[in-house]
């Protein structure tokens, strides 16, 4: 039996693990194992055995290849992205179903500025030039979390908060947190990599995955959580 062993951070771990248990199924001779969470808690482990690397966007990568000086980086490859969402209350008491309810007064936000969210909220405004809404998004801001799982118990546990900025793959892994309102014009999209270290490229079950997670069947799984092409 050979290891693999992936790391990176929590939002793509639920597709990332599915797809390990699938491949591990139909390869008897490799498993593949899933560690995610906070780069503080995996990176040590990372140098040492790492034979995949997964991002949840592009400048989180170039901060990975900063850090991991085993990362292949020819093999650095943008997976699937997702977009991002609006999660608010079940019975959503302040009635928010546009992007642009945010900008309302009163009403209190949740966001993530850390991992693959580094401003999100600033980049769906900024790119209309809307400086105005970005000021009144700005005063509506309840708590900054520095990563999303930060952010999701902050939501469980703090129920004044009244929308929580963030990817459509936590609400699809965590279906019993609110219901989500789309961002419409103001969608931001943003990807995942894929990166194989020197070390996975001399494990033939790592480059099988790899190859795994890019092929149609990868796609399905990860489709099923919320990516897209």
């Amino acid at each position: 039996m050979m290891n693999v062993f992936a790391y990176g951070p929590g939002g793509p771990y639920p597709a990332m693990n599915y797809a390990s248990y699938i491949f591990n199924k139909s390869h008897k001779t490799c498993n593949v194992i899933i560690l995610a969470g906070p780069t503080n808690r995996w990176l040590k482990d990372a140098k040492k055995n790492g034979d995949i690397i997964y991002s949840g966007s592009e400048n989180m990568m170039e901060d990975f290849e900063s850090k991991l000086p085993n990362i292949d980086i020819k093999t650095a490859y943008p997976l699937y992205q997702r977009p991002s969402t609006i999660i608010v209350r079940p019975n959503n008491p302040k009635h928010i179903r546009y992007f642009k309810d945010l900008l309302r007064p009163g009403v209190k936000i949740l966001i993530v500025n850390g991992a693959g969210q580094i401003g999100l909220w600033e980049d769906m405004l900024g790119k209309f030039g809307d400086l105005k809404g970005i000021r009144a998004f700005e005063k509506n801001i309840a708590f900054v979390a520095k990563n999303s799982k930060q952010a999701l118990n902050y939501w469980l546990t703090h129920k004044d908060v009244d929308a929580f900025l963030i990817y459509n793959i936590w609400d699809i892994a965590h279906p019993n947190i609110g219901r989500m309102v789309n961002t419409g014009k103001y969608t931001i999209y943003r990807d995942m990599d894929i990166s194989l270290t020197k070390k996975g490229e001399e494990n033939a079950c790592a480059k099988e995955f790899y190859s795994f997670l890019k092929s149609k069947e990868g796609y399905k799984i990860f489709h099923r959580f919320g990516w897209f092409k």
